[in-house]
């Protein structure tokens, strides 16, 4: 008896296709997120450079870097670092922000966007944060009206509702892959 050479037919084919097309679909979504926690394992590596740069110069210099000077002060004369890190998170490439004043009682944050690409800075905040290079985009504005709850000398009312406002933000907007990818990768500094 002979057999007869089937050939396989346009079902089988679909499912193979319909096969190869889910198993593309997962790769290209595991390796993408694959990206994405590199880079994040990149910037925490950076932050954590910076930090000790900026601790370096902390000791040197009895104070933290000033919001003007910014990080840029690190790459001075290569003192510290010798070229300022570019943030993998901005469009811009620009480098890493940096906040600090006179109401952290010497605490320093150095911020990354995150994945999402927005800056969650509050307003109250943005004169205290360097942005040098740095793409900062929409950043909702905080009201004041609250501040008197802060006392009634106005100059320690502010700073009350600035070290408030600066430790919300860090409570509230650090990065946590299960909100969704939204938030900033913040290093506090001196806490």
């Amino acid at each position: 008896m002979a057999r007869r050479n089937r050939g396989i037919s346009m079902a089988e084919l679909m499912l193979v296709l319909a096969i190869a097309a889910i198993l593309s679909i997962f790769f290209v979504y595991s390796s993408r997120s694959l990206v994405v926690r590199t880079k994040i394992s990149r910037v925490k590596e950076e932050q954590r450079q910076l930090a000790r740069a900026i601790q370096n110069y902390q000791i040197d210099y009895s104070t933290l870097p000033d919001v003007e000077s910014g990080l840029q002060v690190l790459a001075q004369s290569h003192r510290y670092v010798s070229e300022l890190p570019k943030d993998p998170f901005q469009k811009a490439q620009g480098t890493y922000a940096y906040l600090t004043g006179s109401f952290t009682d010497g605490v320093a944050v150095i911020i990354s966007p995150g994945p999402d690409g927005d800056v969650d800075v509050p307003a109250a905040l943005r004169p205290y944060v360097s942005f040098k290079g740095f793409d900062i985009g929409m950043v909702m504005p905080v009201s004041t009206s609250s501040m008197t709850a802060f006392g009634s000398d106005p100059e320690e009312a502010t700073k009350e509702y600035l070290k408030f406002i600066l430790a919300d933000y860090i409570e509230s907007q650090q990065y946590d892959p299960a909100k969704g990818g939204s938030g900033d990768l913040l290093l506090v500094i001196g806490q």
